[in-house]
């Protein structure tokens, strides 16, 4: 009689994770617009995403099963929401991800202006930027900056002040932009196009 031996090694394979984050922390009002970012990894080929939430016993699906890794959400109501994100990965494995978010009421920042004084210069004018911002949380902090021939400048780091002063050296087409952050981080940005003249 002839006998052989094999030996096999069995080994695990790794799990299948689903991962789930959002652009803004918990605690933005009502009507905010928050980015869900969903992730995987270990997965087999093409995954999806499926995007649902639960509140006060309540379940509500926000997208079914699709490539695009992200959602849009902007809640109505305030509450404690649980946001979920089912993961599928081509052999039809499904891994789970929570993320806890409480929303309350109130009115999200909106930046509602921006204007340049005088609103035509021409080089070496001085120009007087001003910009307004309604609702938020706390503090709101101010930011200036243009862009002009692929050069980026900053006018003014985040200030409680809204008006800003520059000085164009050159003429062309700038874009002007402000940024508006509040207590809770929540960030919004306003552009505005002006062109600079020669003297």
């Amino acid at each position: 009689m002839v006998c052989a031996l094999f030996q096999y090694e069995i080994v695990a394979g790794a799990d299948f994770v689903a991962d789930l984050n959002a652009n803004r922390i918990s605690g933005q009002y009502t009507g905010t617009e928050i980015r869900l970012l969903a992730g995987s990894s270990n997965g087999d080929g093409e995954v999806q995403y499926k995007f649902y939430v639960e509140k006060d016993g309540v379940w509500k699906r926000l997208r079914d099963y699709g490539t695009q890794d992200y959602f849009l959400w902007t809640p109505s109501e305030a509450g404690f929401y649980n946001v979920y994100v089912d993961a599928k990965d081509s052999s039809g494995r499904i891994a789970c991800k929570r993320l806890c978010i409480t929303v309350e009421q109130g009115i999200p920042l909106k930046v509602t202006s921006l204007t340049a004084d005088p609103a035509s210069p021409s080089v070496g004018t001085e120009v007087t930027l001003t910009g307004t911002s309604a609702g938020g949380e706390g503090r709101i902090t101010y930011k200036f900056y243009y862009e002009c021939g692929g050069s980026w400048v900053r006018i003014q780091d985040f200030s409680t002040a809204n008006t800003a002063t520059f000085t164009p050296h050159k003429a062309g087409t700038y874009h002007i932009y402000m940024d508006a952050i509040d207590g809770k981080k929540n960030t919004q940005c306003l552009m505005m196009e002006i062109t600079i003249e020669n003297a």
